[in-house]
C-alpha cells in the first residue's frame, strides 16, 4: 500500500514537470525600432518607446495538514498550483531552529519512488507531493521555502511559517 502511494506520488511529479514545461519557450525582449528619417531639426518629430511591464505571475501554493484517509505517519502535502512561466521546482527546504531539511526536485522525486526515509517527496506521477517528519518533529514551528528556477538560473522563491502538526 505504501508503496502504491509513492508510485502515485513520483507520477504527479513527472506530469507536474512536463505541464509546467509546456509552451515555456523564451520570448525576445524590447519590439524592435527603426531609426528616425533624417529631417531638419525643427521637422523632427520625437518618439518616446514605451514598454509595457512584464507582467510577472505569482507563485501560488497550498500547504495541506489534513489527514488523509489511508496514510499513516506526520506529513504534510503540498501543491505547486502557479508558477511563473520558465520556471520549475528546484528546491523545497523546511527551515526551523532545530532542522534544516533542504531536497533538490530530483531527490525528492526518488523518495517517491522509494517511499523510504522522511524529507520531501514526489510521486512518479506528481499526483502526490509532500513532507514527512518524524515524531520528535511535530509541533516544531518554521519555514517551508519553495525555490524556483528558470534556464538562467534566475531564482523565486515562495516562503510560508508553518507549525507541524
Amino acid at each position: 500500500m505504501k508503496k502504491l502511494r509513492f508510485i502515485y506520488v513520483w507520477g504527479a511529479v513527472a506530469i507536474l514537470l512536463l505541464t509546467s514545461a509546456c509552451g515555456n519557450a523564451p520570448q525576445s525582449g524590447a519590439p524592435s525600432s527603426t531609426p528616425a528619417e533624417q529631417k531638419p531639426a525643427d521637422q523632427q518629430v520625437k518618439k518616446e518607446r514605451t514598454q509595457s511591464p512584464i507582467k510577472q505571475v505569482p507563485i501560488l501554493m497550498i500547504i495541506d495538514q489534513t489527514k488523509q484517509e489511508g496514510f499513516e505517519g506526520n506529513m504534510f502535502y503540498f501543491t505547486v498550483e502557479q508558477v511563473p512561466e520558465g520556471y520549475l521546482l528546484a528546491e523545497m527546504k523546511w527551515i526551523s531552529d532545530n532542522h534544516q531539511i533542504v531536497s533538490t526536485s530530483e531527490e525528492a522525486s526518488k523518495n517517491g519512488a522509494t517511499g523510504e526515509g522522511y524529507g520531501f517527496y514526489i510521486s512518479g506521477n506528481g499526483q502526490y507531493s509532500g513532507f514527512i517528519y518524524d515524531d520528535k518533529m511535530k509541533g516544531e514551528h518554521g519555514q517551508v521555502v519553495f525555490v524556483f528556477r528558470n534556464d538562467d538560473k534566475e531564482e523565486l522563491t515562495w516562503k510560508q511559517n508553518i507549525t507541524l502538526k
